[in-house]
């Protein structure tokens, strides 16, 4: 049966994100099992940021191993209205760097940018920093009001954040928008977010579109003042989630890596600078060999190696396992087999929307499938949460669709499991920690 207080779209909504194996956006919270210290862990952080702090953290583990899950999960609880942050998020990819010399670092900010929302249902894109700027005006006319101040001295108070980290160029942007707003200008209302979102193919056309010149800044930075800008406008921060770093590992280029491991290390660093970066919390995730590698992911740069480096007397793979959840980064192994079965269960609840869930398939059905799927060698280390859910997913599909057959008969067709490619050796061009050979 579905979860109460969970509506046929985001039921619809988490039902097709698990058929495809990506993390739903929304409502993660009904199929959350497991992982109760890390989450506890996270969340302890991102309370900080809330609370006016920095924070930056990690989260390693192997594909499919729930990394973007989590990272969805704490963005979920970020944009909350208990949590009113706002929130962005993207994936890093060949062309989508921290650093680099040929746009990478701006398409990566206009991916973070498209990502933008303000709140749990609010829409995401470019169109919410229009939200954030007349947030910071109506905010601005509100406090002038009570305070019986001009509304430019007001301003001016709001965004000293902004100037105290150097972000002058948007600060001038948001007055640029005040007028604007003020003179019922609406083309250079647009102009403004479209000035901070990066979205003008000109330095000129910025200026002449705003009358502010473009501040050609590196992505720490505008992240930073995105934070300014949200705390300006009222909300606690900025959750910015970054997934897929172990492509830093496949930059061919020493230098080009090199380049953007140190953009990792003055994340890390960020709270020490001047200004620090109050409300920001900073969430990446990948591949173990991002942190591990020491020819070319994090390892191979000793400063961020020391930052990221695991607690000496944690011992994850001992046979009476050792954990500290509250380093910089977190460590995900495989769900055990008694969370992985709970999940099965809330999954198979969330799929029918009557009663019929059980009809269809048993508590015992579920046992079995579990049974099923763990039953080929390697399966205890090797399974993958995301792997299980797909297919398990597809499993109740076709039981919905095809009510002439039983759950009995359709495990007993496959009574071998499909080959997963675990039983492959390494081959082609993957190296021994599992990250890939080909090189951007």
């Amino acid at each position: 049966m579905t979860p109460p207080n969970l509506s046929e779209d985001h039921r619809q909504e988490l039902l097709h994100a698990l058929r495809t194996g990506i993390p739903p956006t929304r409502a993660l919270h009904h199929i959350q099992v497991g992982r109760d210290l890390e989450c506890r862990s996270l969340l302890a952080s991102l309370k900080v940021a809330m609370a006016g702090g920095y924070v930056f953290r990690g989260i390693t583990g192997r594909y499919g191993s729930g990394k973007s899950f989590i990272l969805e999960l704490m963005r979920d609880i970020a944009r909350s209205e208990k949590g009113h942050m706002v929130s962005v998020r993207a994936e890093l990819t060949p062309d989508r760097r921290l650093a680099g010399k040929t746009g990478q670092p701006i398409d990566l900010w206009r991916d973070l940018v498209r990502s933008l929302t303000t709140g749990d249902n609010a829409e995401s894109g470019t169109s919410q920093l229009r939200v954030l700027l007349e947030a910071i005006v109506a905010r601005a006319a509100e406090l002038a009001s009570l305070q019986r101040k001009p509304q430019a001295a007001v301003l001016d108070g709001l965004l000293f954040e902004l100037h105290d980290r150097g972000g002058d160029a948007w600060a001038d942007v948001v007055r640029a928008f005040w007028h604007a707003s003020v003179s019922g200008d609406d083309a250079r209302m647009r102009a403004c977010g479209r000035w901070i979102a990066a979205g003008f193919n000109s330095k000129t056309d910025a200026r002449q579109a705003t009358g502010v010149a473009y501040a050609d800044i590196g992505l720490v930075d505008r992240l930073r003042f995105l934070t300014a800008l949200a705390r300006a406008a009222g909300w606690k921060g900025l959750f910015v989630c970054i997934d897929e770093m172990d492509k830093l590992n496949s930059i061919a280029h020493k230098g080009s890596r090199t380049a953007n491991l140190q953009e990792v290390l003055r994340l890390a660093n960020l709270g020490l600078e001047p200004g620090g970066a109050p409300g920001l919390a900073v969430f990446l995730s990948g591949a173990h060999a991002f942190v591990d590698d020491r020819d070319f992911g994090a390892a191979s740069l000793e400063p961020l190696h020391r930052r990221l480096s695991r607690n000496i007397w944690a011992d994850a793979d001992a046979a009476q396992p050792l954990h500290d959840h509250f380093g910089t980064v977190i460590r995900l192994g495989n769900l055990s087999a008694a969370d992985t079965l709970r999940l099965l269960h809330k999954i198979r609840d969330l799929h029918f929307a009557d009663a019929k869930a059980a009809l269809v398939l048993s508590d015992d059905g579920v046992a079995a499938y579990m049974a099923h799927v763990t039953s080929f060698v390697g399966a205890d280390t090797h399974l993958k949460p995301s792997q299980t859910v797909r297919e398990f997913v597809g499993f109740l599909d076709v039981l919905d669709q095809n009510p002439h057959i039983s759950w009995q008969e359709l495990l007993a067709r496959r009574s071998a499991p499909r080959d997963r490619g675990l039983k492959a050796p390494l081959s082609g061009g993957t190296r021994a920690n599992g990250h890939d050979d080909e090189r951007i």
